[in-house]
């Protein structure tokens, strides 16, 4: 992996655990199960893998969840951040080209 694209990530999972604190989805602590950062893209999807607002915590149980049941996790993540950004997301997540650079600059709370 590049030194950029792991600093990135690093910041980005800092960022999401700064912003949310705790499992998005059942609401525990992290004190039994670690918490980690779900991306409701997937990560091979440039456009919004740091994108902060596409990525949500979960404790390791619900992120287990979400990977077991994407249809699940898709309406749940619908119902929390709405149909229209969700789409907006969506089609950021099917850009080809991203300036690593430029993402890199920007990577901040939103």
């Amino acid at each position: 992996m590049k030194p950029q694209i792991k600093r990135m990530d690093n910041k980005l999972r800092k960022l999401v655990q700064d912003r949310d604190k705790i499992c998005q989805k059942c609401s525990h602590d992290g004190s039994f199960y670690p918490l980690e950062v779900h991306h409701a893209y997937k990560r091979d999807k440039f456009g919004t893998r740091w994108m902060i607002a596409a990525c949500i915590l979960l404790c390791k149980k619900c992120h287990n969840w979400a990977e077991v049941h994407p249809k699940d996790f898709k309406e749940w993540w619908l119902d929390r951040v709405g149909e229209e950004k969700a789409e907006i997301m969506r089609l950021e997540s099917e850009r080809l080209k991203v300036d690593l650079d430029e993402i890199e600059r920007g990577l901040r709370y939103e």
